[in-house]
C-alpha cells in the first residue's frame, strides 16, 4: 500500500523516530512553507521556512498567546536580566522570546525532541538562544535541582498532548514550581486540550496557595501560523500579574473560573470528573 510506502520513506529519511514516549514525525507543508512536529496526532510546533519568517513564533506560542505576552512582558516586570524557565521544549519556538540580558533554561524529557533541534531540523534555539542551557530529565526532579528563586518566569507546557503527565499538575509539583520562582516570579501554564478542562485543577491550586491568576484564550490566526491555545498564569504577588496587564492592554485576559473541590496531590489525581464527554465521545468540533 502506499501509505505502507510513505511511512517507510519517512523513516528512513529520518523524518520520523520513535522514543519511549512515542513516534515523532516531521514533515515539510508546502501550502505554508512551514515545517512542523508531531507526536502522535498533537502538533508540537511548526517552524516558518522563508527566511524572514524563521524566528516568528508559531502555533500555540504566538505573540498574543498567553505565554508570548507574558514573556514579552518580562523586560518590563523583572528588568534586562530576567531569568527564564521552559518546561517542554518541543521545536525550540519560545527560545525566540528571548532578550538580550535574559538567562534561559529549557527542560526536556525526551532526548529525541533535543535532537531535531541540535540537528537543524528546527533552529529556532539555535537561532535565538544558542547559548540557553538544556536540563535533559524529568521537569520535576530537574527543577528540585535548581537552587530556590531561580526564575522570575517558569513556562509549563506539558499538557497539549491528549494524555497528560499528572504529576507534573500535583501539589506536590506546585511546590517544586513555587520553590523555583522568585518571590515576584510567574508561572504560565498550558492547558490546551481537547479532551480535558484542566482549568477547575489549576483555580484550586491557585485558591489553596493563595496566588492570583489570569486566563489568556487565543483564537488561531487566519493565516494558520497559529493556533487555537488556553495560557494560564499564576503569581503569588498580585503586581506581577497587573504588569502584564499593563504591558499588554486589551488582550483578552479574563480570569480563571471556579475552583475543583479538591487539589491534585501524588497519591490522588484523577481526570474523570474534568473529561469533555462530547470530545471524549467524537461529538465534539
Amino acid at each position: 500500500a502506499r501509505g505502507g510506502y510513505d511511512t517507510l520513506e519517512t523513516s528512513l529519511q529520518g523524518d520520523r523516530s520513535r522514543s519511549y514516549f512515542g513516534v515523532y514525525t516531521v514533515e515539510d507543508v508546502p501550502a505554508d512553507r512551514s515545517r512542523q512536529l508531531l507526536h502522535g496526532t498533537t502538533l508540537h510546533g511548526k517552524q516558518l521556512q522563508e527566511p524572514g519568517l524563521l524566528r516568528e513564533p508559531t502555533t500555540y506560542y504566538g505573540r498574543t498567546s498567553g505565554v508570548g505576552l507574558v514573556l514579552q512582558a518580562a523586560p518590563f516586570i523583572y528588568g534586562n536580566q530576567a531569568r527564564i524557565g521552559i518546561v517542554g521544549l518541543g521545536v525550540g519556538t519560545l527560545a525566540c522570546y528571548r532578550q538580550p540580558g535574559q538567562r534561559w533554561t529549557f527542560f526536556e524529557i525526551d532526548p529525541n525532541v533535543l535532537a531535531y533541534s541540535r540537528a537543524g531540523r528546527f533552529t529556532f534555539l539555535s537561532r535565538c538562544a544558542p547559548d540557553a542551557a538544556v536540563r535533559l530529565g524529568d521537569a520535576r526532579l530537574k527543577l528540585a535541582d535548581e537552587p530556590a528563586n531561580s526564575f522570575d518566569v517558569l513556562a509549563i507546557d506539558a499538557f497539549s498532548s491528549d494524555a497528560i503527565p499528572l504529576h507534573l499538575m500535583t501539589r506536590e509539583a506546585f511546590d517544586t514550581y513555587a520553590r523555583a520562582l522568585s518571590a515576584d516570579g510567574i508561572a504560565v501554564v498550558h492547558i490546551s486540550n481537547r479532551y480535558i478542562d484542566l482549568r477547575p485543577v489549576l483555580a484550586a491550586h491557585a485558591q489553596e496557595r493563595g496566588w492570583v491568576t489570569l486566563m489568556r484564550d487565543d483564537p488561531a490566526a487566519i493565516d494558520g501560523r497559529t493556533t487555537s491555545s488556553l495560557w494560564v498564569a499564576m503569581a503569588r504577588n498580585p503586581e506581577s500579574l497587573a504588569r502584564v496587564l499593563k504591558a499588554s492592554p486589551d488582550t483578552g485576559w479574563r480570569e480563571l473560573g471556579e475552583p475543583a473541590p479538591q487539589v491534585w496531590t501524588d497519591d490522588h489525581a484523577s481526570i474523570l470528573p474534568f473529561l469533555v464527554w462530547a470530545n471524549v465521545l467524537g461529538r465534539g468540533v
